[in-house]
């Protein structure tokens, strides 16, 4: 097992590039943080076997309603549901993704990954707005990938 760090500026992005590298990808734990930002865990597999774990720290374009600093409650959960019925969808990680890895052979992929573009053009105002605003959002990511870890050591 070994641990690896990916700069990642469209989760959607690498998702799709695992994908058509021939992996599986599924969704695990997701949490919605007090900050406004989501915390997911991703299953990479291939042929049924498990390759790695992503833990992803990211804000999605629900984050773009509370960087607007909508203050209303009513006027608030009105902009969620324009969001939400608008058909945007993007998720942009404001940290490095957190891999933890199964197969080292994985860690050829992830060497041929270049983060692109943030998938909307004000994306990076959002990261720096969300990172301003949340001075130790770096530690996020490290509580999920020590649950990760103690869950991990408990099965062996």
């Amino acid at each position: 097992m070994k641990i690896v760090l990916v700069r990642v500026n469209d989760l959607d992005d690498f998702t799709g590039f695992i994908v058509g590298r021939g992996f599986s990808v599924s969704r695990g734990s997701h949490a919605v943080l007090l900050d406004h930002s989501e915390l997911e865990t991703i299953r990479v597999s291939r042929g049924g076997e498990l390759v790695a774990l992503i833990v992803s720290h990211y804000i999605s374009e629900y984050y773009r309603v509370e960087y607007r600093g909508v203050e209303d409650e009513d006027e608030y959960l009105r902009e969620l549901l324009r969001v939400k019925h608008s058909g945007e969808h993007w998720r942009i990680p404001v940290n490095p993704l957190i891999v933890v890895v199964f197969d080292d052979s994985f860690i050829d992929v992830l060497n041929d990954y270049r983060a692109g573009e943030y998938p909307v053009s004000d994306g990076g105002r959002l990261v720096e707005h969300y990172r301003s605003s949340n001075p130790n959002y770096k530690n996020v990511p490290r509580v999920a990938l020590a649950r990760i870890l103690e869950e991990l050591q408990s099965i062996k």
